[in-house]
């Protein structure tokens, strides 16, 4: 409710003739801005980036963790799926789905295996509800990727890659 008080004169109580803001609503408004570029900021990293190919895979990320999801085909269940990781490569193998491995490259940073897992999503679907493989691996070092696989190290088939930031 402070933001919108007229400055008034210290003597006489009347609004002053040059129409200032008290310091007071000057930090305010201050403030306001800089909380709302904090959620611009933080709005703007969660946007999606894409790319061009054959696979289908989403990825998000925050500063701690990655994760990757990629559509499970109609008729597969979790005993199909092989999923490695490791420190800096992952790959992923669908039985009966070709390329083998079905997504694999190397990560753009290192992860820590141990806080790192793979499951289908979402849990208890019913059957014929379309499923993704989720992996999360947790980052070895806090930091943000541009890009889920390293430059250079593509890979096995091209995925398009749908980015978003948490």
């Amino acid at each position: 409710f402070f933001l919108f008080t007229p400055r008034m004169s210290a003597l006489d109580g009347s609004p002053p003739a040059a129409g200032g803001l008290e310091p007071h609503i000057l930090f305010g408004l201050c403030g306001l801005s800089l909380a709302l570029l904090v959620l611009n900021v933080f709005l703007v990293t969660r946007l999606c980036r894409r790319g061009s190919s054959s696979v289908d895979i989403d990825w998000c990320q925050s500063l701690e963790a990655v994760e990757v999801s990629v559509p499970l085909p109609k008729g597969r269940v979790s005993h199909d799926v092989k999923c490695e990781i490791m420190p800096t490569r992952f790959s992923l193998t669908i039985r009966g789905e070709k390329p083998e491995p079905y997504l694999s490259g190397t990560l753009f940073r290192p992860i820590n295996v141990d806080e790192s897992h793979w499951q289908l999503w979402p849990v208890g679907a019913a059957e014929g509800e379309p499923r993704s493989i989720k992996v999360s691996m947790a980052k070895a070092k806090p930091s943000r990727w541009p890009t889920l696989f390293a430059a250079g190290a593509a890979s096995v088939v091209e995925t398009q890659e749908k980015k978003k930031d948490r």
